[in-house]
């Protein structure tokens, strides 16, 4: 279709407007890798992984950006988890999920080593104390529990629930032996 005789571009009773274009004429000023590149004559790279490494500034960034998803996923993978710690020798567990209408939270103080029980032959258990809180997706504090039992070198389970009223995270301070650690983990939603 022929668009060149179509009147458009004004209102009734006024001149239309005379474009007067010449791609040509354009062209003729333009620089040689304009000219080559409406021509077809340009030589261009085709393909994402060509441009990357057609310069030696495009290889380097490339391989920056390899290195640092390397270095993330490293630290991700085999970094510290905030649900895992050791206190005063023993290891430590918090996870928390949703069932119906209630969260519950689990503590697990896992069975100990040789070492720990050889420090603590003479002992009749260790006291263990957590405060358990309950946080919205606002980081707002919604409830907290005390939970306490005694460590006597096989595991022990902590456990207490809350009401779901859209909680989000739990946190827990953990004290044994006169050592205080900070756990938290989010919710699992079922």
């Amino acid at each position: 279709m022929d668009f060149r005789n179509i009147d458009e571009g004004h209102a009734e009773g006024e001149e239309p407007l005379v474009f007067h274009y010449n791609r040509e004429d354009r062209i003729k000023n333009a620089p040689d890798l304009v000219k080559q590149y409406y021509s077809g004559e340009l030589n261009r790279k085709r393909g994402l992984f060509r441009v990357l490494v057609s310069t030696k500034g495009n290889r380097f960034m490339l391989f920056a950006l390899v290195v640092c998803f390397i270095i993330i996923g490293f630290v991700e993978f085999f970094g510290p988890s905030s649900n895992v710690d050791t206190v005063s020798g023993i290891s430590s567990k918090l996870t928390a999920f949703s069932y119906e209408d209630t969260i519950y939270v689990s503590l697990k103080l896992e069975k100990a080593g040789k070492k720990y029980l050889e420090a603590h032959k003479d002992e009749n258990g260790v006291e263990v104390f957590a405060l358990v809180q309950a946080y919205d997706a606002d980081n707002q504090l919604l409830f907290e529990d005390k939970v306490n039992g005694k460590y006597e070198g096989k595991d022990l389970f902590l456990r207490t629930s809350f009401t779901d009223y859209d909680i989000f995270s739990i946190k827990a301070q953990l004290a044994a032996g006169g050592e205080v650690k900070n756990l938290s983990c989010s919710v699992e939603k079922h």
